[in-house]
């Protein structure tokens, strides 16, 4: 904590002062600059692992798809992919087609799963690596914020927790890439307020909003823009030699770093949309979506569609919670779903009890701090239109730390030390209880049929074309029509039927391959040959 603080914490004492036993041994350990670090990383990829195992890591919400096209645009050496001559029978969600074929995503999480491929062969080794990472650089950030011992379980807590290791070690949905950018923030910018003149800390400073900046982008400026106002409070506050070192050091640091960056997303904002100040995010609400991504914006000119699902996806699926925050009544009621659906995810029920210790907590004036930023970010996410868990991913390194801070008044407690222990228990087996209806709604996705069916079809041998056929019935987040980067090299390329005419035009196109019909609403998803209707046959 800062020296001048009155209500600073006192410091972690040196590792001698824990004696010997396993109290002297933990303190000695924790005072260690990487092993602490490297142990929350080594739980954080045994964790993720072990949730691999639970439910095997494929591909089952819409986004996903969108990511892992990313991924493969990457590792084909390219930013974006040009666009298909039969791009309309490709049309998907959360993908651009015009002026390329993109995702719509930032992308960071597409280049961690690229690098898992890379390193692993699998893109699912990327996400440990960014959960692993996300939790190790809040364990290194809470070294500033609190003392060793405590900041070890700053990072522990993330890693064990069923919850993260599910959603955002066991998944293609990314959340963890914005956790980590935003410990970074959080970690460089309280040793800057230290003080410490390192160019490091500015170059990490720069580094972590570069990752929030290509992952969560509006809630990471968010996050950004009340650490730097915090931090330029605090240099300003440190007069003479302390603040001259600190910015003749850190500053051209992290001016070199976001310079890069912003370099860096001006070439790839032109390489996918033409314009180096059009996101492709933005690009792609201009062209597909019937609501705003805020609640408070108006509701744009409906997009002219050129398919039913498409059109059902995004003016029946994506725009009712917009419609419903345009009343007070309503707007309050869906931000109170909103905050249960993040408060949910972490700290959970049993955690939370540990911030009836906040009052206490707070007598330190970076708690205050955090909290007060918290609060804020809070209000940032409940005025978007969607909710999700990794909206909240720049948010989570602060109240990780918030909640550790109060297990650490509820441990000076007499009997403290057991009640906080059995608080984090509980908190990790009711994390794990939550999960269950993410894994009902996971084992009963009819996307799980969809890699058997594309494993079959490259077993067969040669190159296909499947049609997607839904039935009447077919809920329209069970989405099959997503493809690889390079559609026409792909050996098995997913379409939607257009008509006889239409069809018929793209099968000549590919003539090289065997047409399919997939029933994705059909038990086992069964894949009937793609002949003249008298010669249709079953292929089961």
């Amino acid at each position: 904590m800062v020296a001048n603080s009155p209500h600073a914490s006192p410091p972690a004492p040196p590792p001698a002062a824990g004696g010997p036993g396993p109290a002297g041994a933990y303190a000695r350990f924790c005072a260690r600059p990487l092993a602490p670090l490297l142990l929350v990383a080594a739980v954080a990829v045994l964790s993720a692992w072990s949730a691999g195992r639970v439910l095997p890591v494929v591909p089952r919400v819409h986004d996903e798809f969108s990511y892992l096209l990313q991924a493969d645009t990457l590792l084909h050496g390219r930013l974006a992919n040009p666009p298909h001559p039969f791009w309309r029978h490709l049309e998907t969600f959360h993908v651009l087609h015009q002026p390329t074929y993109a995702s719509k995503y930032p992308l960071l999480q597409g280049a961690f799963l690229a690098l898992g491929r890379l390193l692993g062969g699998a893109p699912v080794v990327g996400v440990w690596l960014s959960f692993a990472l996300a939790c190790a650089a809040t364990c290194w950030m809470a070294r500033a914020w609190l003392p060793a011992g405590w900041a070890l379980w700053a990072g522990l807590l993330p890693a064990l927790s069923p919850q993260f290791a599910m959603r955002w070690g066991a998944t293609f949905w990314g959340g963890a890439p914005a956790m980590l950018g935003a410990a970074l923030v959080l970690g460089a910018a309280r040793r800057l307020a230290r003080g410490a003149p390192r160019a490091r800390d500015g170059a990490l400073l720069g580094l972590g909003a570069w990752m929030l900046a290509t992952s969560r982008m509006y809630e990471g400026l968010v996050l950004c823009a009340l650490v730097f106002a915090a931090l330029a409070w605090q240099l300003l506050l440190r007069r003479g030699a302390p603040r001259a070192a600190v910015l003749r050091s850190a500053l051209p640091a992290f001016a070199a770093v976001v310079a890069a960056m912003v370099a860096f997303l001006g070439a790839y904002h032109a390489a996918v949309t033409g314009d180096p100040l059009t996101m492709p995010h933005v690009l792609h609400e201009r062209q597909y979506m019937a609501v705003p991504h805020f609640l408070f914006l108006p509701k744009p000119p409906q997009p002219e569609y050129g398919d039913l699902v498409v059109q059902l996806f995004y003016t029946r699926v994506s725009a009712p919670p917009w419609e419903r925050g345009q009343t007070l009544a309503g707007f309050l009621d869906l931000a109170g779903d909103k905050l249960r659906v993040y408060g949910s995810f972490f700290p959970g029920r049993a955690l939370a009890l540990a911030l009836l210790a906040l009052p206490w907590a707070l007598r330190d004036r970076w708690m205050r701090l955090a909290a007060a930023a918290l609060v804020v970010l809070a209000a940032a996410l409940v005025v978007e239109t969607y909710v999700g868990e990794h909206y909240a991913a720049p948010a989570t390194p602060l109240l990780v730390v918030l909640v550790v801070a109060c297990l650490r008044e509820v441990a000076r407690l007499p009997a403290g030390r057991a009640v906080a222990a059995a608080l984090v228990v509980a908190g990790l087996l009711d994390a794990g209880l939550l999960l269950g209806p993410h894994l009902a709604r996971s084992r009963n996705s009819s996307l799980n049929e969809r890699p058997r069916v594309e494993r079959e079809l490259r077993e067969r041998g040669g190159r296909h074309l499947v049609f997607v056929r839904y039935g009447r019935y077919h809920d329209i987040n069970q989405e099959w029509v997503f493809n690889a980067a390079d559609v026409d090299a792909a050996p098995v390329v997913w379409v939607r039927e257009r008509g006889p005419r239409e069809d018929a035009d793209l099968r000549a196109h590919m003539a090289d391959r065997t047409a399919w019909v997939v029933q994705p609403d059909e038990p086992g998803a069964p894949l009937v040959a793609a002949l003249p209707a008298s010669r249709i046959r079953s292929t089961r």
